[in-house]
């Protein structure tokens, strides 16, 4: 049932106007909050925004929110508020690259707070973060997911573009600044500019801010670190953290477009920083900020527990660690980006030289793309011909796709196939697979062997 609101609304001259604001329920109060269930509550909300009306009001999303919105809250005014989630989801379908402003879902939020939240689908902005573009003065972000692809055009040298938040300012030296915390990634964040981030895209200015417990487990679009210009500050999960920036507990289990973007964070500002981590097989890089590289089989399971915070995370066998986000780590969604594939020592993604494994638990299945790779039903593989591929994983009904490419080994009888019906198959060297026999002269695989065709 919907209920509608009368809010007192003064004027420039002095008279009283009555403004209606209508949502599914709630009175707007800490224990009684404006319930969400619709698109045009999401427009109610922007209205009371822009009006400068949602100081110390209190907002609850009852479900997720399949349909596409492409709205966005506070275009005129900053979100002073409390919006809790509810652990639902926001799918989104934004498209505002002609607003050079830093867009989201949420424009600015200065004072209030965004917690427990999911957002999906996605986002072309200029410059921002699928979930808040402009987080400032001392706002609180908790438990925030982003599942959206995001695609930023701004190519200066301070986009400040992330997955969740895109450009922090905190601006008022003698206030505690903006807190972000156990906040995850899962889209791929593209932008050609500086400061740009798996999580966050820019945080700093006059006060420090608190950026602790945060993930990475989508993908980093960006240009190359090192330019004529000088360090573009990209990173896995930070992209530009300043001075007074208190880091600690950071972590990409995801991935980078080249091995110039920082494993972690992008560059070596914050004086208080710790338990800096990455991946260095998913996202290898060859540029130096203070994070430590581990390889996967160091750095799933419980090999991070003790430095990572137990109450923080959450730790499985065989698993990424995961941040605690009110229940939203246990989706099946997050369990499968979760999920590692496990390679040699020597290997990374992009250089697969020998057999690795899939992890396949709780459910998860995996399937070789272009078939240079034989998965048998314990995770373990075999390589079959050289070239580009990818591992599609799948949990119920989500999936995600890992490219790899897979080198072989250059001894003659060195090389391996995939499966028992490939067993007969012939493929040549760069990885085509034939019909039937070979028709002219010259090297292939055949049976795990290369074999010359006179």
């Amino acid at each position: 049932m919907k209920i509608i609101f009368t809010l007192a609304a003064i004027l420039i001259s002095g008279t009283i106007a009555a403004q209606t604001f209508t949502f599914s329920g709630g009175s707007g109060t800490e224990f009684d909050p404006y319930l969400i269930s619709n698109h045009a509550d999401l427009n109610a909300l922007n209205t009371m925004t822009n009006k400068g009306q949602t100081i110390n009001r209190y907002y609850l999303l009852t479900k997720d929110l399949t349909e596409p919105y492409d709205g966005l809250i506070g275009t005129e005014a900053s979100f002073n508020g409390h919006f809790d989630g509810g652990a639902h989801c926001i799918t989104l379908n934004i498209d505002r690259t002609w607003d050079r402003y830093p867009a989201g879902l949420f424009g600015t939020v200065t004072h209030g707070s965004i917690r427990n939240l999911a957002v999906d689908g996605k986002v072309r902005i200029f410059k921002g973060a699928a979930i808040v573009g402009n987080p400032s003065g001392e706002a609180v972000f908790e438990n925030l997911v982003n599942y959206a692809d995001v695609i930023a055009t701004d190519k200066s040298v301070l986009s400040g573009v992330g997955g969740v938040l895109g450009n922090i300012v905190a601006l008022k030296k003698d206030k505690s600044g903006v807190t972000v915390k156990n906040c995850a990634n899962f889209g791929t964040i593209s932008c050609e500019g500086s400061t740009v981030g798996g999580v966050i895209g820019y945080s700093g200015q006059q006060q420090g801010n608190i950026l602790h417990n945060l993930a990475n487990y989508g993908h980093v679009d960006a240009m190359t670190q090192i330019t004529p210009f000088g360090s573009r500050r990209v990173g896995g999960v930070v992209g530009n953290p300043l001075f007074e920036d208190k880091v600690h507990g950071l972590a990409n289990f995801g991935t980078i477009s080249n091995d110039s973007i920082s494993g972690c964070i992008g560059n070596a500002s914050p004086t208080d920083f710790g338990e800096l981590f990455y991946d260095s097989q998913y996202s290898p890089t060859c540029f130096t900020i203070p994070s430590q590289a581990r390889s996967t089989s160091r750095i799933i399971g419980y090999a991070l527990k003790g430095e990572l915070s137990d109450s923080a995370w959450l730790f499985e066998e065989e698993m990424f660690p995961r941040p605690k986000m009110n229940g939203m780590e246990l989706s099946l969604r997050v369990k499968l980006y979760a999920t590692p594939v496990i390679l040699d020592e020597a290997d990374r993604l992009d250089n697969i030289t020998h057999p690795f494994k899939v992890v396949m638990r709780n459910g998860v299945t995996w399937q070789s793309e272009n078939g240079r790779v034989r998965i048998a039903n314990d995770g373990q593989t075999t390589l079959v011909s050289a070239g580009t591929d990818t591992l599609v994983a799948r949990l119920g009904k989500y999936s995600r796709r890992l490219p790899i490419k897979v080198n072989l080994p250059t001894g003659i009888n060195d090389v391996q196939t995939s499966s028992e019906s490939e067993y007969n198959t012939w493929f040549t060297l760069t990885g085509i697979k034939l019909s039937g026999a070979p028709s002219t002269k010259g090297v292939y695989i055949h049976r795990g062997r290369k074999i010359l065709v006179k």
